[in-house]
């Protein structure tokens, strides 16, 4: 008679880590619970125990407070002083000797510029920054002009009835007078200028004078015109008429 085969059970080691998790599982759950019971009872033992008085900080007898006091508007001073007028210092020119050519600063040609007044216009000047600088106002009657001429011009001077006005520039060249008629005016200049003024031509509101001069500069465009009136010049001269520029009013 045979003995039959003896069969081992694989469930019991399955059963056995079953259990082994289950007893791990309480004990972290109970740690954990005893760590919360802990925490409620030291948060409740800071909340019974008195704290100490919090004394106050002392503040500083000397500070003060500052009232700010208002002037009366009878008190401001209503004079005001005014202030002193401009005077012009003359500066220290340099001698009558002339520079070479070769030496001679040009002036930038200007822009055109018209004042805040619509009524009056300036151009120039045009030439060169050598000479002394001159502003004449024209008066009335203007009577005719005194051209002296070469190859530049060596000097323009108004006529003012009888009385002759400054002179600029110097005594060369040749002379040529300007006589108008009652009534005539100059309403555009056209002024052709390198290092001096080389030549001008004079436009009224009867005829044209000119061109009196050389041939050589650039020639800028004609300031002025039909329903403008020549009040004045500007520029520098010395020897020669250096550089010109012209003052218009509205006529």
């Amino acid at each position: 008679m045979s003995t039959p085969p003896v069969v081992l059970s694989a469930a019991r080691p399955a059963q056995r880590s079953l259990a082994t998790w289950a007893i791990i599982g309480g004990l972290i759950s109970g740690i954990i619970f005893l760590l919360l019971i802990c925490v409620c009872i030291g948060g409740y033992a800071l909340m019974t125990i008195p704290l100490p008085p919090i004394s106050p900080i002392p503040i500083s007898p000397t500070w003060t407070r500052t009232t700010w006091a208002t002037t009366p508007a009878s008190a401001i001073p209503t004079t005001i002083t005014p202030l002193p007028t401009n005077t012009w210092t003359p500066i220290l020119t340099r001698t009558v000797t002339r520079a070479p050519v070769s030496m001679r600063t040009l002036i930038p040609t200007p822009t055109r510029m018209i004042s805040p007044t619509p009524q009056i216009k300036t151009c120039g000047p045009y030439g060169s920054a050598d000479g002394d600088a001159f502003n004449e106002t024209l008066k009335e009657p203007l009577t005719g002009i005194v051209i002296r001429t070469g190859i530049w011009i060596d000097a323009i001077q108004m006529i003012y009835g009888n009385v002759s006005g400054d002179r600029h520039g110097g005594t060369g060249g040749n002379v040529d007078q300007i006589n108008f008629s009652p009534g005539e005016y100059i309403q555009g200049i056209e002024i052709r200028a390198g290092l001096y003024v080389d030549a001008i031509t004079i436009h009224t509101n009867l005829r044209t004078f000119g061109p009196y001069g050389g041939s050589g500069g650039t020639l800028h465009p004609m300031c002025g015109g039909s329903g403008w009136q020549v009040i004045g010049i500007f520029g520098r001269s010395r020897s020669y008429l250096d550089a010109l520029g012209v003052t218009f009013q509205k006529h």
